[in-house]
């Protein structure tokens, strides 16, 4: 019997190699799942590292500035010395 449809040995050949194919492909999504799992836990830490950092710039500059003041401060207040 032939024809254009396909034979029942067609669709067991097929069914022999979809099963290992399936079970590939079920195990290859789950190291997907992990990997962006993993990723997204990454991410997470280099925000929490960069606000950390921003943090710590912000202190910095106000440090800076606070010692900016206090220098200008020491240099008026040795200028008003020379002036006495």
């Amino acid at each position: 019997m032939s024809g254009i449809g396909i034979r029942l040995q067609d669709y067991l050949k097929l069914f022999k190699y979809m099963v290992p194919l399936s079970k590939n492909l079920s195990r290859f999504a789950l190291k997907l799942d992990n990997m962006g799992k993993h990723l997204h836990e990454n991410v997470n830490d280099m925000i929490s590292s960069a606000e950390s950092i921003s943090e710590s710039s912000e202190r910095l500059t106000v440090k800076s500035f606070n010692h900016r003041t206090n220098l200008n401060s020491l240099m008026n207040i040795i200028k008003l010395n020379e002036f006495v």
